[in-house]
């Protein structure tokens, strides 16, 4: 049903949806409704003013029309040329939890995104794989899991110097540019495609991209994200790729590292050790994602939402090469990794 200003109201519960605005960030970012989240390491905060000043986010809270209290929050954003709706930054208040809040959110928010960008065909969301509740959440709105990456946060306890290491170590990485790194895609098969990018896309700081040319040049010019390859001298084609993006965390500056190397160990080491020497500097904070197959390593818990905090094999390695006095991998406090969930819009 609609209140008097036309807006939809759940019945049950007695809410009605807003969209967010300057006036309500404290209430979202400095509330009970984002305490705690992600043991300090919330990104909302460094994002919220980001998303409400450009043209692709769109954010949206739950209002309790009788207490005029913000009890849930979501964002939208479009991305791949408008087919894709990403869900960002899912909160409920814990007085409001197994309320049905969640459910009317995801409903009413459907209602917008049909509205707002009649061009797009799916809605995306990045979840914890160990966390119980989303994931429960998200399944039972139909959503399946098309992509599982591992990631890992450290804390950088004091500055790492540019010739930590030697320069040999790393010497086949350059960077590229998005039209180039997109060239080179298009040299490997499609199998090797798969064996790179599971899903066809590029995970970076908990954004799924399409691997498409203007995604490319968007994630270079729009968002700062820096490509660095390496590639077979024999036959020219890509062997290993990382993405560097430079974020506000509540932490402080944090680079976000992407790694994709097929499971290659020395490709892994190479690519992290010319990020740790050349993209690091004022950084403060380090969000790790890399292929989950180095996970794979590691014997199963018997619970799957038990919070698996174990480095895998490569992350041990170069924990080592780098020094606990400049990596400090006990700051992870999520214990999952990367799950990319997607369903059908019209469905």
């Amino acid at each position: 049903r609609l209140d008097e200003a036309g807006r939809s109201v759940c019945e049950m519960a007695n809410m009605v949806l807003r969209e967010v605005s300057l006036k309500h960030r404290d209430d979202v970012v400095a509330s009970d409704l984002s305490k705690d989240v992600y043991g300090g390491n919330d990104y909302l905060p460094g994002s919220f003013h980001r998303w409400l000043g450009d043209d692709y986010h769109t954010m949206f809270a739950v209002e309790d029309v009788d207490t005029k209290e913000l009890v849930a929050f979501e964002s939208i954003a479009t991305f791949d040329a408008g087919k894709t709706i990403l869900l960002q930054a899912l909160r409920v208040h814990p007085s409001h939890q197994g309320q049905g809040v969640s459910k009317f959110l995801a409903t009413e928010i459907k209602k917008k995104v049909v509205e707002l960008h009649p061009n797009a065909t799916r809605i995306r969301v990045v979840v914890q794989n160990r966390n119980k509740v989303p994931m429960s959440i998200h399944k039972k709105q139909n959503y399946s899991q098309i992509d599982l990456v591992g990631f890992t946060i450290a804390r950088i306890p004091q500055p790492i110097p540019y010739d930590l290491f030697p320069k040999s170590d790393y010497s086949q990485v350059s960077r590229v540019t998005g039209a180039e790194l997109f060239e080179l895609y298009n040299g490997l098969s499609d199998t090797e495609k798969k064996e790179f990018f599971h899903s066809d896309t590029l995970l970076v700081d908990w954004i799924p991209f399409d691997i498409t040319s203007k995604n490319l040049e968007i994630m270079q010019r729009r968002d700062g994200i820096m490509f660095s390859v390496m590639v077979d001298k024999e036959n020219g084609k890509l062997q290993g790729l990382s993405c560097c993006l430079f974020c506000h965390k509540t932490i402080g500056l944090t680079l976000c590292l992407s790694l994709y190397c097929r499971g290659d160990e020395d490709l892994f080491s190479s690519l992290f050790k010319h990020a740790m020497c050349t993209t690091t500097a004022g950084c403060v904070g380090l969000f790790l994602s890399y292929d989950h197959k180095f996970r794979e390593e590691l014997p199963p818990y018997d619970d799957p939402f038990e919070r698996d905090f174990r480095p895998a094999p490569v992350v041990e390695r170069v924990k080592q090469e780098v020094g606990k006095e400049f990596l400090d991998f006990s700051a992870d406090v999520i214990g999952s990794s990367q799950a990319l969930m997607q369903k059908a819009l019209h469905e």
